[in-house]
């Protein structure tokens, strides 16, 4: 397709599998790491922190029932920013952009809650789970790297 044609609009289904896999699959990730590791884990787990800490605990697969949710809304708030509307023929990579943008966002919240995860099979009770702040900085940096990967490899394919 040359420079000067029209582009074919995407579908709704492929714009909904470009937002939705991300999750899907950052969702897969955090079980099979509870599966790896769950042998290792506490019988609970700090599944609420208020500003002295800790203050809601949970079975551990309660836990990560719990983060498979996470993936679950946010899965949903991506698909309705990919829901198609009369702007995107004005912005053709926006979806791309989006999608981009929604691997990142699951990327970093697996590394998160996998890290999570095995900061919790050090601690025999559940209760001193603690992650340090580089594993944010890690985390934001991991999202980051993806959207620039696709914005790199999007302007190479101009």
């Amino acid at each position: 397709m040359g420079p000067t044609e029209e582009r074919p609009p995407t579908s709704p289904g492929r714009r909904a599998a470009a937002v939705v896999v991300p999750f899907v699959v950052g969702a897969a990730a955090v079980l099979v790491t509870y599966l790896l590791l769950r042998d290792r884990m506490p019988q609970s787990m700090a599944i609420h922190a208020g500003p002295g800490g800790p203050d809601g605990y949970s079975s551990t697969g309660s836990a990560v029932a719990s983060y498979v949710v996470v993936f679950l809304v946010e899965a949903v708030l991506f698909l309705f920013k990919a829901w198609p509307d009369d702007e995107d023929e004005a912005m053709p990579g926006a979806m791309r952009t989006l999608a981009a943008v929604a691997w990142a966002v699951a990327a970093a919240t697996v590394y998160l809650m996998c890290a999570l995860l095995t900061a919790a099979t050090h601690s025999p009770d559940g209760r001193n789970v603690t992650v340090p702040v580089y594993q944010f900085v890690i985390a934001l940096a991991l999202g980051a790297a993806i959207v620039l990967a696709v914005c790199i490899l999007f302007r190479r394919n101009r």
